[in-house]
């Protein structure tokens, strides 16, 4: 097994092992890479505020279904 032979990692080793090593070119032409490093972004959703979903962050105080108005002048007899 892989963990037989448990020998720590140098460094050197943790660095290559997070280096980037290929960029892989996007088949359409609208994808853009990231202008800033992962790092850069990282802090700033860590720092910066959330960006709200405009379209879709919506908070909802009513009942999503109405009953119709048949339903609610039906006279209900008891059992």
């Amino acid at each position: 097994m892989e963990f037989d032979n448990n020998t720590p990692a140098s460094d050197e080793q943790r660095r290559l092992a997070e280096a980037k090593k290929i960029t892989i070119q996007t088949v359409h032409t609208d994808i853009q890479p990231d202008d800033l490093p992962d790092t850069e972004i990282a802090t700033r959703h860590v720092l910066e505020p959330a960006i709200p979903n405009v379209s879709t962050d919506v908070e909802q105080n009513t009942t999503p279904i109405a009953p119709s108005a048949g339903v609610l002048k039906r006279e209900t007899t008891p059992p």
